[in-house]
């Protein structure tokens, strides 16, 4: 019991540390002059070469799991 009280202390210390510990002004906020105004966050970065990545990942995960299941 000791133990589990211990952890959830440390667990909401290391929330409450990390929330309050913000080292750099919002990427949006314009006023703070560590924005660029009204671009969105990210701004232009691309997506297209992680996105292709992330989807071939993905279907190759569902090739295997679905052979996996055809062989049982």
């Amino acid at each position: 019991m000791k133990n589990i009280i211990r952890l959830m202390i440390t667990a909401v210390f290391i929330m409450v540390a990390v929330s309050s510990m913000t080292g750099q002004p919002l990427p949006y906020d314009g006023t703070i002059g560590g924005g660029e105004g009204t671009n969105p966050v990210g701004g232009g970065a691309p997506l297209d070469g992680g996105l292709l990545l992330m989807v071939s990942y993905g279907l190759g995960y569902i090739a295997l799991k679905f052979r996996r299941n055809l062989r049982k």
